[in-house]
């Protein structure tokens, strides 16, 4: 007899906060089934599985720590040191697992192979034989290099085998897979494309909670501080703004980075005497919301993927309007009807879209009604979560036969 309610784990190792935290909360809040219950394992100093944890009230959802091998920095000759770690890793998640009666097991990895002792995971799952195992793929793929070629492509093969189904949040990110890896070489390897989704909002207020002045327009990035992320070209593009347009303007620097990333963009501020235009407002406090309801424009210029683009979909999603890069799964998410698109690292299109802002202010408050449209009727959480489950299903009655 089919099994309507389901016992599911959802393994999570990183250490900082990003993409994956968003995409798990508003899946989980958008879930459709409120007697499926759900363990979340994560592991020691994972920011945001703590954040997530302290945000919940959900009684379905138990949270459980653990320590992994695996860290963010690579040691020397951590070539040799990671097949070791990932063996180990494999026994260890077993021991953890087979306790639980799983009914499924999804495993979230952001830029594939990214997090080794999630896909050990997936391998003490097979060997459980819990009946669904499912992989989420959240960021572009990497190649090997040359030293980790032979075990990567071990791993590759070891996971497509013990995967019920691959899914990518996004088809450039599915299409990263099979031109970077050796997951999907077997046709027989379900992969498939269940996008992020955002959170439901049914009634949205006006925020102000930089306080900003009635002729002034405040230009956004969020995110991460790194080299990719695009924000001294933001940075540039507004230096170079007629002086008419950039007296009204201010950048707002939303996130945090390391030390050296800021310091390397507060010199670069500096030399081009923008210290009363640009801020670092670092980490933010408050509902995502809340916060893009209080800007004017939301910046996206990254320079050379994006696997989703979360930050876009929810500036959407509010009516707030976007310029963007057009890189990865950007325009999958974003087109010329719902805001504005300029190629990677390209600061004249950036600067010209710039004063488009300020110069057709409402055809870009038109573009983004049009957007939270779209993101309302295609990436809503309950929408997406359906997808999700109704997947499950599918897989679980095949796991079960």
């Amino acid at each position: 007899m089919f099994k309507k309610n389901f016992k599911i784990g959802i393994f999570w190792e990183q250490f900082e906060w990003g993409g994956v935290d968003t995409h798990i909360k508003h899946l989980l809040e958008g879930w459709v089934n409120n007697q499926d219950e759900f363990v979340i394992y994560y592991n020691k100093g994972n920011k945001g599985a703590i954040r997530f944890k302290n945000e919940t009230d959900k009684k379905n959802i138990i949270f459980k720590e653990h320590n992994s091998l695996f860290n963010t920095k690579k040691k020397y000759l951590f070539f040799l040191i990671e097949p070791i770690k990932y063996l180990i890793s494999i026994a260890r998640y077993f021991k953890i697992l087979k306790s639980e009666n799983l009914d499924v097991l999804i495993c979230q990895n952001g830029g594939y192979p990214a997090a080794y002792g999630v896909l050990a995971a997936l391998v003490s799952a097979f060997k459980l034989k819990i009946p669904v195992r499912i992989l989420v793929v959240h960021h572009q793929a990497r190649k090997p290099t040359l030293l980790m070629n032979t075990f990567r492509v071990l791993v590759d093969k070891i996971t497509a085998k013990v995967s019920s189904s691959i899914i990518c949040v996004s088809q450039a990110t599915l299409e990263s897979l099979k031109k970077s890896t050796f997951l999907l070489e077997n046709e027989s390897t379900h992969s498939l494309v269940i996008y992020n989704c955002v959170k439901n909002l049914d009634e949205l207020t006006e925020k102000n909670i930089f306080k900003r002045n009635i002729d002034e327009k405040l230009i956004a990035i969020m995110g991460r501080i790194e080299d990719y992320k695009g924000h001294q070209d933001l940075i540039y593009s507004f230096s170079k703004l007629p002086d008419s347009i950039k007296k009204n303007n201010k950048i707002l620097i939303i996130g945090t980075g390391n030390e050296e990333q800021v310091l390397k963009l507060k010199n670069f501020i500096v030399k081009l005497n923008l210290e009363n235009h640009v801020f670092f407002k670092g980490y933010i406090k408050d509902n995502i919301e809340n916060i893009l309801k209080s800007i004017d424009l939301l910046v996206m210029p990254t320079r050379s993927f994006e696997g989703f683009g979360y930050t876009i979909a929810e500036a959407m999603s509010v009516g707030t309007p976007v310029l963007a890069s057009n890189v990865g799964a950007i325009q999958e998410i974003l087109t010329k009807n719902e805001g504005r698109l300029f190629q990677p690292g390209n600061i004249d299109e950036l600067t010209e879209s710039l004063i488009d802002f300020n110069i057709n202010n409402n055809e870009w408050l038109k573009k983004s009604k049009n957007a939270r449209e779209k993101i309302t009727k295609k990436f809503n959480s309950k929408k997406i979560a359906n997808e999700f489950r109704n997947h499950i299903e599918q897989k679980y009655l095949e796991g079960i036969r």
